[in-house]
């Protein structure tokens, strides 16, 4: 029944009603050999073990559940390919609701908005099997816009308020890793698709609107200025800028002390065109109203 038929011991135990471990011991008797891994019925290649155990991190009850197995069918396949086993500890972060949150990573005004948010004031920060993003800031206001923007994308945010300051933070493996991965021509593609939002977002961290009253000649002048140490962000934010039809212009501030990165800075010097931002981007803070803590 095992050799020429090529029936396993499980199926030899149902046909004798007995557990397969008794099958085993009574061929360990009869010095009937195993037969080899690769000739048993179950024929996993080693990529695709990798991806499932490694990359996806299914466990290997998973895994046997995919392909009709035991689970020491897949524990001996990993020895067979010589892929280490993971630790406890990692299979369980992985598996932590947070890990599992999926974000809606299409491209949208709520993508772009996010993306600006964090490239200006917002962080993201990794410890252990931990992964998390997060802004904080003086003002609630800005913070209750972003914890809505990552709500939208499918996220689970807190906010809070702490020290003087509100903070909005959230968990999620799958968002920080997409967030690492990011360089200047996808920020690029995000934002020229949707200009306003992604402005918004950066405008909000890194700017402010300067109103200059002169007493003497009985002037104002309101300008935007925006400010950071990215050199290529604040190119990017130019050329928005002037795909939007404004007059952006791009100042280099040498850095005051010597560990300091040299700081880059964007004006938009006339009245209109400030006016024009503000009334285009909206953002829900520096709009020109006195600005308080609301506690």
């Amino acid at each position: 029944m095992y050799s020429e038929r090529g029936l396993s011991t499980s199926a030899i135990a149902r046909v004798y009603n007995c557990n397969p471990e008794t099958v085993r011991r009574i061929m360990i008797k009869h010095k009937i050999a195993r037969r080899r891994l690769h000739e048993r019925k179950y024929k996993i290649k080693k990529e695709e073990l990798e991806i499932l155990y490694l990359k996806e991190k299914k466990s290997t009850i998973e895994i046997a559940k995919k392909y009709n197995c035991s689970q020491w069918v897949i524990w001996s396949l990993l020895k067979k390919y010589r892929i280490n086993a993971r630790g406890a500890n990692e299979y369980h972060s992985w598996k932590s609701p947070s890990n599992q949150i999926k974000p809606v990573l299409d491209e949208s005004p709520t993508l772009a908005y996010a993306v600006g948010v964090i490239l200006g004031d917002g962080w993201t920060y990794k410890r252990g099997h931990f992964y998390t993003i997060g802004l904080e800031v003086s003002d609630k206001k800005f913070c209750e816009s972003f914890h809505v923007a990552l709500k939208k994308l499918n996220l689970n945010p807190s906010m809070f308020h702490s020290r003087g300051y509100w903070r909005t933070v959230c968990s999620s493996k799958l968002f920080y890793l997409w967030l690492e991965s990011l360089d200047i021509n996808h920020i690029n593609k995000i934002s020229k698709k949707y200009p306003e939002d992604f402005l918004r977002g950066f405008y909000e961290s890194e700017g402010h609107l300067s109103v200059y009253k002169s007493k003497e000649y009985y002037f104002t002048r309101t300008s935007i200025i925006i400010c950071n140490t990215k050199k290529e962000w604040m190119y990017l934010i130019k050329s928005l800028l002037e795909s939007l039809d404004f007059h952006p212009k791009i100042y280099n501030i040498a850095s005051q002390k010597p560990k300091w990165k040299p700081l880059w800075r964007l004006v938009l010097a006339r009245n209109l065109e400030a006016k024009r931002f503000i009334s285009l981007v909206k953002p829900c803070i520096k709009i020109g109203e006195k600005r308080r803590r609301n506690l």
